[in-house]
């Protein structure tokens, strides 16, 4: 795990197709542009086709776990409002020291510590990349 990238956002509640599809567009820009060398954690993989957590404990374990692994978090604020999970999976990467990277494409307010905890916040899916291939994706 150690070039992966935890993919943070709404997923409860929310159409699965909203919480999909911006991770899976940047999970594969990623692995193309690495040639495989960072990948994506997505913790959409524990939602059956209702958008239901086949498991909620065991789902929080294994994502907690994976996340507290990372090197980056990436966090999505579209629906950060209805994710009460995001903004526990923010905490525990802040306490982690792992850098997060908000992803807020609709420039919506954000609660003045979710702005002090993240490294940089984008508000377009090409400045997101952008950022992760300057300061990330391209270390040696």
């Amino acid at each position: 795990m150690k070039n992966q990238i935890y993919l943070a956002g709404g997923i409860q509640d929310i159409n699965p197709n909203d919480a999909r599809s911006w991770r899976d567009k940047l999970a594969n820009n990623i692995y193309d542009a690495t040639q495989g060398t960072w990948r994506c954690f997505d913790p959409c993989d524990h939602m059956n086709e209702f958008g239901e957590v086949i498991d909620a404990h065991e789902s929080l374990n294994y994502d907690l776990d994976h996340l507290r692994h990372c090197r980056i978090m990436i966090a999505s604020f579209e629906f950060t409002q209805k994710s009460t999970g995001t903004l526990i999976e923010l905490g525990v990467a802040y306490e982690c020291g792992i850098p997060i990277i908000g992803y807020n494409p609709e420039n919506v307010e954000l609660h003045p510590w979710i702005n002090a905890i993240c490294t940089h916040i984008c508000t377009s899916e090409a400045g997101l990349y952008q950022f992760l291939c300057d300061h990330y994706l391209n270390e040696v």
